[in-house]
């Protein structure tokens, strides 16, 4: 056996949602895989597998590694239009109607600009609190935590000293976090350097290009503080930025249309998925906002 995959069969004919190398007997990962795509059948790859959807190939026998199988999904001409996905996306919603009220708008570039550093650093401390807490509780203490804070102005807390964090630890207004205080100050550095380069932190969001927005979650997982992955993500969604996050419904629909062949993760996997938003994009005249919205409604609630 060359390797597994996992196929789907629909009114409208099969698709594959994943191919990999044979798992290891009683597989964790494995069995997480199969719960999270349930109907579909768990088949061996003996050869070459070609469907309509998705093409499924060899990529390399790594004799080395007991002859495991490296597979490239290899996206298909006919990965669906916008107009396709917004068509399931309203059909699931309840109509276009509905589906438009769900949609939303992200900032100009101009209005991006005018918001205040000290805002960006606020948004960002909470993305980091809230990454491994309830966020609601984060939520319902903010006012605190800005009022510990003082405003999360990013030339003061640059220079967070010992004693700050001492007393900062000690504040019960706040989360008493040491590393998640500590990228406080990071993020106002990081933050002081682009007004340095930029004129202002907002600036430099404001005028990042969409279409290489991948680009800036790499950006951010470099420079910033504990801002990689999905934090990043709702960071710059929340401020207004125009942006996708890939949340679990919106990496089951590039999946399914054959985007990536895993949860997109590594900056090959984050280019394929930029090129599928431009597409789209250039296709529809849609924000990536609205974008990723539809994608994750032809999934999830």
């Amino acid at each position: 056996m060359l390797g597994v995959a996992l196929y789907h069969m629909g009114a409208k004919g099969g698709r594959f949602i994943w191919a990999g190398a044979p798992p290891p007997p009683g597989n964790r990962l494995w069995k997480q895989r199969l719960a999270r795509h349930p109907g579909c059948l768990p088949l061996q790859i003996l050869n070459t597998v070609e469907t309509p959807a998705i093409i499924v190939a060899i990529h390399r026998i790594n004799a080395r590694n007991n002859g495991a199988v490296r597979f490239a999904l290899k996206r298909d001409p006919t990965m669906k239009s916008f107009a396709a996905l917004y068509a399931q996306a309203a059909k699931r919603k309840g109509g276009t109607k509905v589906l438009e009220a769900l949609l939303p708008t992200p900032l100009s570039k101009a209005k991006l600009a005018k918001i205040s550093d000290d805002r960006w650093l606020s948004m960002m401390s909470k993305r980091v609190f809230q990454a491994g807490f309830n966020w609601r509780m984060v939520e319902k203490k903010w006012p605190d935590i800005e009022e510990a804070f003082a405003g999360f102005h990013p030339q003061r807390w640059k220079f967070m000293s010992d004693d700050d964090l001492d007393w900062l630890l000690r504040d019960k207004r706040i989360i008493r976090h040491a590393t998640k205080i500590l990228a406080v100050r990071d993020n106002a550095t990081f933050l002081c350097d682009l007004a340095e380069e930029h004129g202002s932190a907002a600036r430099f969001f404001a005028d990042w290009p969409a279409e290489d927005y991948a680009g800036l979650l790499l950006l951010l997982k470099k420079r910033a503080a504990r801002l990689g992955g999905n934090s990043g993500q709702y960071f710059l969604r929340f401020m207004g930025k125009d942006s996708f996050i890939l949340s679990r419904d919106v990496v089951a629909a590039l999946l399914r249309e054959g985007v990536v062949s895993t949860e997109p993760k590594s900056q090959r996997d984050l280019k394929r998925v930029q090129e599928a938003f431009n597409h789209w994009h250039q296709e529809s005249g849609r924000s990536l906002t609205q974008i990723s919205k539809v994608l994750a409604y032809t999934v999830g609630v």
